[in-house]
């Protein structure tokens, strides 16, 4: 798509009239904005007949725009003189019909640029470029796990400044609740498309190529409509668990440029939404085994524990407050991979045999892979290889006795070796805990109890756990026998 300068003339002569707020003549209009006068009644013609503009005959007379500033996006405007809004005009001629991104890849690249660009503009008001009003940003987040073979839902977590999931609720049955969402939150011309994205009979119908796919569709809001984004992700193939997120982040960013405030309001809603859906996921490990979620919440504040100690005693480390907590929210994944686990193998009591353990120490690249597929850490890079570091690396050991890798002193990364003891001594200590204190179950993981760490990592572990804040809930989350095979 290349604007031509009907196009160009047709936003300033928009602009403009709106500015004026009063009749103003074809003549006036030209000479203001250096527009020659003989192309201006074309301009304002095709504005017309788009009903962006309005004209009145006689001496006093002129052109004047039919709606405010505020209702009038740069789509309407471009779609009222431009002959074809498509990127790519040859992409929707004859001969491309009956063609999809399965067969013809590039399909799938025209679509998500086409969708993109008038998403865009369709945000962009004539009030926004006049600088008149400051668009307000309201952040929505919807997040939900569903259960393909039951047909249930659960949300995990919404957050709403805009309306779009009042009146949900928290579970229930997955189909009725999205005819419900649909009727209450997604824009008439919309529904059709967004219920076909969202039909269970889809789901259980993609192919394993289809998957990690993404919908762009109006949510109702009480200003009009804002752009949201649906995305579905498999998180447990095995068991039909699909992690269904929708958020307006698209839209809100066209929305906050150059507004300093609004994008630090955007930020903190983004990195909200960023940990809650971490937690989420996490808290999937419930569902299989509550005491394996016990385990890795206990981690997680372990996992703190350790990194402040070592603020204090290991400077050189440069571990600022915010990489502190980014790597004890992100421990709570370190075990994830589980998930994958067989519910006989997760709560086998009995000793694991040879077969059974190597079958469990593959939850370290699983849940490095699913990281790396969740859509909270997919825009954060570095946030994402340290989730990927901590789930594939947490049980190497520093004199290279650990798995999978069997890597050796720095080679194991730091956010891996601080979840790798707070994990070790969680272990050890709900299994001893009867006779002995932290700060001796601490000295035992410095004595090699679970495999060699580094001497700096152990003295930190031992400091932190003589202090009074390295006490933590239980819960009521007991450990099975089969827990300490994992150390």
């Amino acid at each position: 798509m290349r604007l031509t300068s009907t196009t160009d003339y047709a936003i300033r002569t928009m602009c403009y009239l709106a500015q004026e707020k009063e009749m103003r003549n074809t003549k006036l209009i030209a000479k203001s904005l250096g527009i020659p006068e003989s192309y201006v009644p074309k301009v304002l013609a095709s504005l017309k007949k788009a009903g962006l503009v309005q004209a009145l005959e006689g001496v006093n007379g002129g052109y004047s725009i039919t709606r405010t500033p505020d209702k009038i996006t740069l789509l309407d405007i471009i779609s009222a003189t431009e002959k074809t809004m498509q990127i790519n005009y040859k992409f929707h001629e004859e001969k491309y019909e009956g063609r999809t991104s399965d067969t013809f890849p590039i399909c799938r690249v025209y679509n998500l640029l086409q969708q993109e660009t008038e998403n865009l503009l369709s945000e962009i008001t004539i009030a926004e470029l006049l600088g008149e009003k400051q668009t307000s940003f309201r952040v929505s987040i919807f997040n939900t796990l569903i259960d393909v073979n039951k047909d249930t839902y659960s949300c995990g977590c919404t957050y709403n400044e805009g309306g779009f999931t009042e009146n949900i609720s928290l579970s229930g049955c997955y189909s009725q609740m999205i005819d419900r969402y649909i009727s209450n939150f997604v824009f008439p011309e919309d529904r059709k498309k967004v219920y076909e994205f969202l039909s269970l009979q889809r789901i259980r119908n993609l192919k394993d190529n289809q998957w990690d796919s993404s919908l762009q569709y109006r949510g109702l809001d009480d200003s009009g409509y804002v752009w949201m984004t649906l995305s579905l992700h498999y998180v447990d193939q095995r068991a039909g668990k699909i992690f269904l997120t929708a958020n307006n982040f698209f839209s809100a960013q066209h929305k906050l440029v150059n507004l300093e405030a609004s994008l630090k309001k955007q930020k903190e809603a983004e990195e909200r939404f960023c940990w809650e859906g971490v937690e989420f996921i996490a808290s999937l490990l419930s569902h299989r085994s509550p005491d394996l979620y016990g385990h890795v919440v206990r981690v997680k504040h372990y996992t703190r524990e350790i990194l402040s100690e070592m603020q204090r005693n290991c400077p050189e480390m440069m571990l600022t407050e915010r990489l502190v907590a980014v790597i004890s929210n992100l421990s709570v994944l370190h075990d994830i991979g589980k998930i994958s686990l067989s519910d006989e193998l997760l709560k086998k009591e009995q000793e694991l045999t040879r077969e059974e353990l190597l079958k469990v120490r593959e939850h370290v690249a699983v849940g490095g892979n699913m990281v790396m597929q969740m859509p909270h850490l997919m825009n954060r890079l570095e946030w994402a290889q340290i989730a990927v570091n901590i789930c594939k690396y947490h049980h190497e050991r520093y004199d290279g006795s650990g798995y999978p890798s069997g890597l050796t002193g720095k080679e194991i990364p730091i956010c891996a070796q601080v979840v790798g003891i707070a994990n070790a001594y969680d272990i050890l200590f709900e299994k001893c805990k009867a006779e002995h204190s932290p700060s001796e179950v601490a000295a035992m993981i410095r004595d090699g109890a679970c495999g060699g760490f580094s001497e700096q990592m152990a003295d930190c572990l031992i400091q932190a756990a003589g202090k009074s804040t390295w006490q933590v809930e239980n819960n009521g989350c007991e450990f099975t026998k089969t827990e300490t095979a994992f150390i």
